[in-house]
């Protein structure tokens, strides 16, 4: 009885302390397996040199096996969210490219200097009545606001939101797709003063924090140099950034929720979907 007892806890030793790769057998898990062996067989050989025991090669695998499932049911592998990881960022450049893409087609008509709200009256009206305007409107456009100007920046976000959607994807591509969005949404005005704009800064934003800033395997892809995502030589998105994103998302829902409950007393007698 003594020594199925030694045995179980043998077991319990295995599952929550040898935490070894998927498939590979540690050391140390060799060396716990033939205590749990001496333990079960009463005449088995406590020193060595003796004789081994008949059976214990037969039970070593299944021993074995049997704690790797238990290992695996009692403590499950740690969630890596490559999956999520892969089609987050694939889908964000897909947005940036939309808006990128809807910018340089309507940027002169709309901000360009015979547009409806040019940005170049715009800068002067903020430069006239601030001593720091770079700090109240933080924007590339005071390098310059010229419609080839503007027209480029537009034209190279689109180029690099295309290469985010693709696969490819580095921690200064986020950075300067963000700096470059954010630059025309500051200088937007009236066109741009909707809460996808800025939605779409506040993502970009933490998404720059989910790629890593070395990649170990020095390929610019996604799914790293295995040509599958989910290789080793890519380390998971922080945990900080994932929580974050999930507050973004609540908020959303909740605040959509929210208008419409403030907005209408049809929503609180459900009614507002009648006619």
């Amino acid at each position: 009885m003594k020594r199925r007892l030694v045995a179980v806890v043998s077991i319990v030793v295995y599952v929550r302390c040898h935490r070894g790769r998927r498939g590979k057998e540690s050391r140390g898990q060799r060396k716990l397996l033939t205590l749990l062996l001496s333990a079960m067989e009463p005449n088995s050989p406590q020193t060595p040199g003796q004789r081994p025991v008949p059976g214990r090669a037969t039970l070593l695998p299944v021993l074995y096996a049997a704690g790797s499932w238990l290992r695996h049911h009692l403590d499950p592998p740690e969630l890596s969210y490559v999956g999520t990881y892969w089609l987050f960022l694939r889908a964000l450049g897909a947005v940036y490219a939309v808006a990128f893409l809807g910018l340089a087609l309507q940027l002169q008509p709309l901000l360009g200097d015979n547009g409806l709200l040019p940005v170049s009256l715009f800068l002067e009206r903020v430069a006239a009545g601030s001593s720091t305007p770079w700090l109240q409107v933080p924007s590339l456009m005071w390098l310059g606001h010229s419609d080839g100007f503007m027209l480029s920046l537009a034209w190279i976000g689109v180029a690099l939101s295309l290469a985010l959607a693709a696969g490819y994807t580095h921690v200064v591509q986020m950075l300067v797709l963000w700096i470059l969005y954010s630059s025309f949404v500051n200088v937007g005005q009236l066109f741009y003063g909707y809460g996808w704009e800025i939605l779409l800064l506040e993502v970009g934003f933490l998404s720059i924090f989910m790629v890593p800033l070395c990649r170990r395997g020095g390929s610019g892809r996604i799914w790293g140099t295995s040509g599958r995502y989910g290789s080793a030589t890519e380390p998971p998105p922080s945990k900080a950034v994932l929580w974050l994103l999930r507050w973004v998302l609540f908020r959303i829902m909740f605040g959509a929720g929210l208008i419409k409950l403030r907005g209408d007393a049809c929503w609180w007698d459900l009614t507002c979907l009648l006619y």
